[in-house]
């Protein structure tokens, strides 16, 4: 299996298991990976399951830093640490992110 195919196989396996949240969405079914890196996996998975295109890229960078700092592609752990979306570490007297709404509603 080549290295793009690959990807492509990975872009599908992350979709598949986040398909189930049936969101409404913008999706992009044709979206695919430009390449094998943690970013474009994460970018076509992100616009196949109907993220808009800046949104997209924001989690596709967090993706790829967490796989930078972790060293590895995890299609199960999706990027949850402050300094994988550009944020300073969090401190016991400032949190990284307040604490979410029950009825959140961002989609």
């Amino acid at each position: 299996m080549s290295v793009l195919s690959a990807a492509v196989s990975a872009t599908q396996a992350l979709v598949a298991q986040h398909a189930a949240l049936g969101l409404p969405s913008h999706t992009d079914a044709d979206a695919q990976p430009a390449d094998a890196s943690a970013y474009a996996i994460a970018y076509a998975a992100a616009r196949r399951l109907g993220f808009i295109a800046a949104d997209a890229a924001c989690v596709a960078r967090a993706w790829q830093a967490q796989t930078d700092r972790t060293g590895h592609f995890d299609l199960q752990h999706w990027p949850d640490r402050a300094e994988d979306f550009g944020l300073p570490p969090p401190t016991p007297a400032t949190p990284a992110f307040p604490a979410a709404p029950h009825a959140l509603g961002v989609y």
